[in-house]
Order: C-alpha cells, then structure tokens, then sequence
C-alpha cells in the first residue's frame, strides 16, 4: 500500500474545499487509529484559540463521504511515522491550494491522534485570488 498516494487521494480528490460553508475560519485535518487500521477526515469550525480546544466542540463543516479508511495495511506503518506522513502531505497541499480555499478560511490545523490540533498555517484574513504572492 502507498499511504503517501492514499493521503493526496483523499486530500485532494474526495474533500470538496469549494463546498466549505461561509462561517468556516478554521479547517482541521484529523488521524485516528481505529480496530482495522488509520482513517483521516476533516472538519471546519467557526472558532479557533490556540491555546485550547474548546473550539473543535463547534463543528461547522464535515465534507460528503468524510471518513477515509486507509485499511488493514496501513497499520505496518507506525503512529510516528503515519503521523508525519499525513502532516507532511496536508502542508503540501495547503501550500499549493491556499489560494482555492474560501476566503474566510484562515486557520489551518492537524490533529494528532489522540492530541490536540497543531497549527500549520494562518494566512492573511480575506486574501483574494487576484494577490498572489
């Protein structure tokens, strides 16, 4: 299994961020280890503090078909590991899509199973596609 190829998949092809309502300002990507292996999904929220989660209690946003399971084979990776490649693979393409995400999406975080939500970017409030940098 090629969990790196599994992980753009899904970031990109099945999580539909056109759709990410307007109250959104916050996007996290989570992992969790379930029985049979590790499944990745998304939601948006309209509150974010650094500081403490109190703000993933108020979901606004969950995409269509938002549990990706990335089957029994992706347990031969370890949680580290697994971890890292997600992180590194949401960055990625947070990177090359900022500019396509709503504008009122500012905050953009994954959360470690079982931890808290770790921000990996904040851009400028309201950036619009005609200012890219």
């Amino acid at each position: 299994m090629d969990i790196r190829r599994e992980i753009k998949k899904c970031i990109s092809e099945v999580w539909d961020i056109r759709k990410i309502n307007k109250k959104v300002i916050v996007l996290c990507y989570h992992a969790q280890k379930v029985n049979q292996g590790y499944e990745i999904y998304l939601t948006g929220h309209d509150d974010y503090y650094e500081d403490h989660t109190t703000w993933l209690v108020g979901e606004n946003y969950e995409p269509k078909n938002n549990y990706h399971y990335l089957g029994l084979e992706s347990l031969n990776i370890d949680l580290e590991e697994f971890y890292c490649i997600y992180k590194s693979e949401v960055i990625n393409y947070i990177n090359d899509n900022v500019l396509d995400f709503p504008d009122n999406v500012v905050y953009f975080t994954v959360e470690y199973p079982g931890g808290n939500p770790e921000l990996l970017y904040k851009r400028e409030k309201y950036i619009t596609k005609n200012k890219r940098h």
